[in-house]
């Protein structure tokens, strides 16, 4: 209906209602004119109407928007504090440690040649990356001369982690009780660290530590090694085939060294690791209580992989505090759950390399073996041989 229809209707209503105000007592009865009033009353109702439906409806949309952005606002607080709570949060320190571990592998490769090098002709090449006791080091690369030589050796090593019995029962050989007792022919000196407590592990060494785990290696695969021959000897007939056998020697505990040596530079603290550790003590990335796991100051010649390796473990597995924050939080559970596959890679790798070490020690054993069993039967079959004519 248009406006000028609905004001016509007002209009003859208006007139109506005067006209019959104003002849009250003259009653007037015409049909058109109470249809007109009637159609006129009627439009006038369904407009209202229609007025009032379109301010509800109007009114309903606005509501219905208002809830509508609620919800989204909510939503995006929502999202941010779950992106907040979720692990972990600093994108730096993650790509720190990642990036740290990466290195790690050059230098842990770089380290293990650094403990080995054993030479063809006898003595080693093994240095402390970190400095170290010069004397010591010298007297672990050395090669005697004769087997009186090589006890004094050992003997001048010990002389620096003994016992206090030791050192009240041998005054002349020891230097007093040690800060570090029997270091030099303790296992844990490797695995553990020597002078750490007796209920912790040291998983990065510092300089004296390396010192006492390369006097344990010397003791513990080569403590009295051949003889060393004087160029004299060396140019004689059975020098020379002495020589060819010491060759295979060094070869063969080469081995042996291996898996030791590789274990040291695990644990070997890798420079430029300090600031992945600042970045870490303030990362989400060890959440609630992570301060307990990660502190740089306890690593002031960096950190080595196996630690990194523990730090990322034991955050998670040995944290109370990361059970609660991953069950609160059911958003960090999916990005969790590829950090540690990830992980679980790189785990799986390495006992593949692992795995190689060990079958290639095994073939060794199995030649030598052979070597052993069969060798003497040739040589002999061999001097038959030259003896018939």
């Amino acid at each position: 209906m248009s406006k000028n229809k609905l004001f016509r209707s007002l209009a003859v209503a208006g007139l109506l209602s005067c006209s019959m105000a104003a002849n009250a007592a003259y009653p007037v009865i015409d049909a058109s004119v109470l249809n007109a009033v009637n159609t006129a009353r009627t439009d006038i109702v369904r407009m209202l109407k229609s007025i009032n439906d379109t301010i509800q409806k109007t009114a309903k949309n606005i509501q219905d928007n208002a809830i509508q952005v609620e919800r989204d606002s909510n939503a995006l607080k929502a999202e941010q504090q779950r992106g907040e709570r979720s692990l972990p949060e600093n994108r730096c320190a993650t790509g720190g440690v990642a990036e740290a571990v990466g290195a790690a592998g050059s230098s842990v490769v770089r380290n293990t040649r650094a403990y080995g090098g054993a030479g063809a002709y006898g003595g080693r090449n093994a240095r402390n990356p970190l400095g170290g006791d010069r004397g010591l080091e010298s007297r672990v690369n050395e090669a005697p001369h004769s087997q009186a030589a090589a006890a004094a050796t050992v003997l001048e090593t010990h002389a620096s982690y003994c016992n206090s019995r030791d050192a009240s029962e041998y005054p002349n050989l020891c230097r007093g009780a040690a800060a570090l007792p029997d270091a030099d022919v303790q296992a844990a000196s490797l695995f553990y660290g020597a002078g750490s407590k007796r209920d912790e592990r040291s998983y990065t060494f510092n300089a004296r530590q390396i010192d006492a785990a390369m006097a344990y290696l010397k003791n513990a695969n080569d403590s009295i090694p051949p003889n060393r021959l004087t160029a004299a000897d060396a140019r004689k007939p059975s020098g020379r085939a002495y020589l060819a056998l010491q060759a295979g020697l060094a070869a063969s505990t080469s081995m042996a060294y291996f898996p030791s040596e590789l274990a040291l530079a695990e644990r070997t603290p890798l420079r430029g690791t300090q600031d992945v550790l600042r970045l870490l003590e303030k990362s989400s990335a060890y959440p609630s209580g992570g301060r307990g796991f990660v502190d740089a100051n306890d690593f002031p010649d960096g950190v080595s992989r196996m630690d990194l390796l523990r730090l990322d473990v034991a955050r998670r597995y040995e944290n109370p505090k990361w059970y609660v924050d991953v069950s609160g939080n059911p958003d960090s559970i999916q990005k969790e759950e590829i950090f540690m596959r990830a992980l679980a890679l790189n785990m799986q790798f390495r006992q593949i390399e692992q795995m190689e070490r060990i079958e290639v020690l095994l073939g060794q054993l199995v030649a030598r073996d052979v070597n052993r069993d069969l060798k003497p039967r040739l040589q002999a079959q061999y001097q038959s041989i030259k003896v018939t004519k």
